[in-house]
């Protein structure tokens, strides 16, 4: 059956607006019916339709590329083996004009590793006329999860605000984890996610912040994702693509030790090792302390205790320094 662009554009009540930005992207043009059979989710996303023309337009879309037997809005194509990542499955639709238009500047050019090296990055992270609007974690928070607030009213009345928003920096790793799942189920269902790549991408994004909170502070991880999320909702970028300006400005290193289990100063001869100098800024002698330091007064080291300071016994001493002291005083008592 031959394809009737007014037909299509009465049958799906395509408005003005939405044909006045197809006309301007040449997509109404003689070749109508073949472009509309190679357009992209992306490329519906670049035409700034608000929410509910950008839901019509693309099930329209999806409607005539499912009559030419498949298409990019209708994922795997007949004859692909599944598992076939998505970007051989659009070379098998390409075109001799296809391959062309990063040439002649008519076609997006492909997508980068790196989201900032398109300088204008940091114009667009904040924009919300895209027709798309970022989801963040906050949003996707159950309200059995959220922490009650409490609220001191004085004289020992207090009131607890119950299925509040969830504050960001309130957000435990086990309430993003379940609000990541949510937000992928949302992705996929909006048509976001429309590949197997893009659903892969979405993964790896999620295993990114997984080891990120292993090395910086959760506080600042939750900060990253929130910038990452308006980000990729304005530009569209891949998930998981490296954003090495936006970790410098959010992410901030866990403090040397966090996590470690302090040790009770005289229960380890090796506790005193992080003790590295003297009130004066002399590194104390650690061969001396351990009790076999050849060197004397010729030593450019400081020969007292790296636990305590004092000079009259080494580290590897001091406890049984302490105990006698002790020791001493309870015999004075005593006496």
């Amino acid at each position: 059956m031959e394809f009737s662009l007014s037909e299509w554009i009465e049958k799906h009540e395509i408005g003005e607006d939405v044909q006045a930005a197809l006309k301007k992207e040449g997509l109404l043009g003689q070749k109508a019916h073949k472009c509309l059979c190679l357009i992209e989710n992306q490329d519906l996303k670049d035409l700034r339709l608000c929410k509910a023309d950008f839901l019509l337009l693309k099930e329209a879309v999806k409607e005539i590329q499912e009559d030419n037997g498949g298409g990019p809005l209708c994922g795997p194509t007949i004859g692909v083996p599944l598992g076939a990542p998505a970007q051989k499955q659009k070379q098998s639709r390409m075109t001799l004009d296809d391959l062309l238009q990063p040439v002649q500047g008519q076609g997006k050019q492909p997508q980068s590793d790196r989201v900032d090296l398109d300088p204008s990055v940091y114009l667009t992270a904040r924009r919300k006329d895209s027709g798309e609007s970022a989801l963040r974690v906050v949003d996707f928070i159950s309200s059995a999860a959220r922490e009650s607030e409490e609220i001191d009213l004085g004289g020992g009345i207090s009131l607890k605000m119950a299925g509040q928003k969830q504050k960001l920096e309130r957000v435990s790793p086990a309430m993003w984890m379940a609000a990541n799942g949510r937000i992928m189920a949302e992705l996929i269902k909006n048509g976001e996610l429309d590949t197997e790549e893009s659903v892969f991408d979405y993964i790896a994004y999620t295993v990114k912040v997984s080891e990120l909170a292993c090395r910086y502070t959760w506080a600042s991880v939750l900060m990253y994702d929130d910038e990452y999320r308006s980000l990729q909702a304005a530009t569209g970028h891949r998930w998981g693509a490296d954003t090495p300006h936006l970790s410098v400005v959010a992410l901030r290193e866990k403090p040397i030790g966090t996590g470690q289990q302090r040790q009770q100063p005289g229960t380890n001869v090796a506790a005193p090792n992080k003790r590295r100098t003297n009130a004066k800024g002399i590194p104390f002698c650690l061969q001396w302390n351990k009790g076999n330091c050849t060197y004397g007064d010729r030593c450019n080291f400081d020969h007292s205790c790296a636990t305590c300071g004092k000079a009259d016994h080494p580290s590897k001493d001091h406890a049984l320094a302490g105990s006698g002291k002790a020791a001493a005083a309870a015999t004075t008592s005593i006496a």
